[in-house]
């Protein structure tokens, strides 16, 4: 995040990466005399010289080990500040709208009078706040998450049918809002890191590694192959099995092998299910398709695009679905030591 090697840092003194000489005093005595510290905003040097605002929580051991946990609110704060100066108390207001439209259709039905008359704002507020949704996205998911434990407990001391049904399409209801909030924290996350060289066979394994194939034979033929490929190529592959087990309805294999070509090489992924229709081959990809999946081959596709590579469906219906995944020439090659699983 500061964009320093771990050997710039190692046995430094805090005052390289923490300038502002009072904060950093302060924050030394908190942990000093607590053993723990949350949420304590300090600014930080990166080595470029720029300067990033941080949340940080810190914890002490008994051995006076520090683990110290930091959020980047820098654009946070700068498009704090902006909406402040454009709009002051009218943030309130549609900060107070938005939250409303969520915990309640009838108060913003009582209110859409007033909400129009501030369209325009709130198209402006919510440009401004896109900016904050990498650091509030995590909080989301945790709240999502306790409620969802709640609802269990209710569950478990509910007797009335009626009551129970409506309490497990709430839940149902959750679990869908968690699946949309996750794929927007993995479609930032692409691209995010370097590219590598990656084993097809091990990632495929860590892969599939997660999902129920109970009564499923899963056939790796790669022979060592290896990609050049985003850290996320294991959800490519996770996605495309999880694919086959939810829609191929019969599937009780899924093989995977490649077939080398002049300049290219193709990455198979086959089972014996149901199959695609002709009429979605193209279109399971595009994020706009999706029934109860969420967007995991929209997902395996921008994935794939980012080294190059491309991915399309060829199986025959009623005779299994096929993935092909078109790798280019200088984005694959073969380890020394072949792996034959």
């Amino acid at each position: 995040m500061l964009r320093y090697d771990c050997t710039d840092l190692i046995d430094k003194d805090l005052s390289r990466i923490l300038i502002d000489s009072e904060n950093r005093e302060a924050f030394i005595a908190r942990i000093q005399t607590q053993p723990k510290v949350g949420e304590m905003e300090l600014f930080f040097h990166t080595r470029d010289g720029a300067v990033r605002q941080f949340l940080v929580s810190a914890s002490r051991s008994e051995d006076n080990i520090v683990i110290c946990s930091t959020i980047d609110i820098t654009e946070r704060k700068l498009a704090e500040s902006v909406i402040a100066k454009a709009k002051g108390d009218l943030e309130v207001r549609v900060l107070e709208r938005t939250d409303e439209l969520l915990r309640a259709n009838e108060i913003l039905k009582a209110e859409i009078h007033e909400r129009k008359r501030f369209e325009s704002a709130i198209q402006l507020a919510n440009r401004k706040l896109n900016t904050l949704s990498s650091i509030t996205r995590h909080d989301i998911l945790n709240q999502v998450t306790a409620i969802v434990m709640y609802l269990s407990l209710a569950e478990e001391r509910v007797t009335d049918p009626e009551t129970l049904e409506h309490l497990q399409k709430i839940e149902q209801v959750i679990q869908l809002i968690q699946k949309q909030i996750r794929f927007t924290r993995d479609y930032q996350n692409i691209g995010s890191s370097t590219p590598q060289w990656q084993q097809v066979s091990v990632t495929v394994r860590n892969a599939i590694s997660d999902l129920d194939l109970e009564g499923i034979i899963v056939e790796t033929e790669l022979e060592g192959l290896e990609v050049y490929m985003d850290s996320l190529l294991e959800k490519v592959f996770y996605n495309i099995v999880e694919n086959s087990l939810r829609h191929g309805e019969k599937v009780t294999k899924v093989r995977f092998y490649y077939k080398e070509n002049a300049e290219t090489l193709t990455l198979f992924s086959e089972d014996d299910g149901v199959g695609i229709p002709v009429n979605a081959k193209d279109r399971i990809f595009k994020r706009e398709y999706y029934r109860n999946t969420g967007y995991g081959l929209f997902l395996a596709s921008e994935i794939l695009s980012i080294t190059g590579l491309t991915i399309k469906e060829t199986g025959e219906p009623g005779r299994g679905a096929r993935f092909e995944i078109e790798i280019p020439k200088g984005e694959f090659r073969f380890s020394k030591s072949q792996d034959r699983r």
